[in-house]
C-alpha cells in the first residue's frame, strides 16, 4: 500500500493509521498474493466503513 509518498504494510493496522491518510488522499493498493479481487474488495469495504469508527 502506498500513500503520501510512503510504503505502508497493509497487514499492520497501526501503520495504516499512522500514515495519516485523510479523506481525498490517493492510495495505491498492491496485491501480490492470494485472491487479488477478494483482497481489494476487503480494502474497499474497510475504507468505506471508516476502519470501524
Amino acid at each position: 500500500m502506498k500513500a503520501n509518498g510512503k510504503d505502508i504494510k497493509a497487514k499492520a493496522v497501526m501503520q495504516i493509521m499512522a500514515a495519516g491518510i485523510k479523506k481525498g488522499t490517493e492510495v495505491e493498493l498492491v496485491v501480490t498474493v492470494g485472491d487479488e479481487q477478494a483482497v481489494l474488495d476487503e480494502f474497499v469495504k474497510m475504507f468505506e466503513d471508516g476502519f470501524g469508527e
